[in-house]
């Protein structure tokens, strides 16, 4: 094994969805990632467009918005080493929201869709865990959405009108 296939595979087992799975089967997919460098400001996925890629963040600060009117409302930060785009590809519907470059620059790993997939046919387990954790997503963001449509322009915050 290569020093860069050891390096993608340890980046792999950072990500909880992949810790478990042996290295031999991480290899293949380890080596379907591009490494890619954003700017601050910069999206890596455009809220209502559909994501052709499955993405896990390297290094930077990047954060999943919801656009209201001429603004936005932060929903959550991506973690080092979190997958994201997934939800897209899992319900298979636009994404819900845009993912920016808050840093500086921001480094992520990307994944075709179509390679994904293959690879969530053969671990099935990862495809069961990751959609866990998209109901967990799914019903946080609900919730933080129902916060902000129920503040008041009083409290300075930003009211959606759905």
């Amino acid at each position: 094994m290569t020093n860069v296939e050891e390096m993608l595979i340890n980046m792999l087992k950072r990500n909880r969805f992949f810790e478990k799975i042996p290295d031999n089967k991480l290899k293949k997919f380890a080596n379907l990632f591009k490494l890619w460098i954003a700017n601050k400001n910069q999206a890596i996925i455009i809220e209502w467009h559909i994501p052709d890629k499955i993405y896990i963040a390297k290094k930077g600060k990047f954060v999943a918005k919801k656009a209201n009117a001429l603004s936005s409302i932060k929903l959550w930060e991506v973690e080092e080493w979190e997958v994201f785009g997934e939800m897209s590809y899992f319900y298979k519907q636009p994404a819900m929201a845009s993912v920016v470059c808050e840093s500086d620059s921001c480094a992520y790993w990307e994944i075709s869709r179509k390679d994904f997939e293959e690879f969530l046919k053969e671990n099935p387990q990862v495809a069961e865990d990751i959609a866990e954790e998209l109901r967990k997503r799914e019903k946080e963001n609900k919730e933080k959405l129902w916060k902000k449509i129920q503040t008041t322009e009083e409290d300075d915050e930003i009211q959606i009108n759905l």
